[in-house]
């Protein structure tokens, strides 16, 4: 995965967009790119194993703030269910979705999360809003 990753993809998403925080107008100038991005780390075939979870996964090493880690696990906490068998296009979409649907949920919990960035930040483990979203999420499951 590491010689096969389209890395140069992230160069057009902000370092410091943050998927909680920014603005819309921010975050919906994003949106192309990650798509794309997402696009070129998701396997073109199904069935393959760089699908949308190891896909965000390494995404997000290089994205903290702008991509969410989305396994099956927070996709299902979130309502969603991506198939074995999911398209390359399937996952992306959807992999948008549940994007949009952390911010959504992010936005609405904000002064929670702060609280707990800042708990997380004293203990010297600085995670950012979406970070906190997906681990939260994936600990509901």
């Amino acid at each position: 995965m590491r010689e096969e990753a389209p890395v140069e993809l992230l160069a057009a998403i902000p370092p410091a967009l943050d998927l909680v925080d920014a603005t819309d107008d921010d975050l919906q100038a994003a949106i192309p790119a990650v798509r794309d991005a997402v696009r070129g780390f998701v396997a073109p075939a199904s069935g393959e194993w760089r699908r949308l979870a190891v896909a965000t996964k390494i995404m997000h090493l290089k994205r903290p703030k702008s991509v969410p880690i989305l396994d099956r696990n927070v996709l299902s906490v979130l309502g969603l269910h991506l198939a074995d068998d999911a398209s390359q296009n399937q996952q992306v979409e959807m992999g948008l979705e549940a994007a949009l649907l952390i911010r959504r949920e992010g936005r609405r919990n904000r002064a929670g999360l702060r609280e707990i960035e800042e708990k997380l930040r004293h203990d010297g483990r600085e995670r950012p809003p979406a970070r906190i979203m997906d681990g939260l999420l994936w600990l509901a499951y």
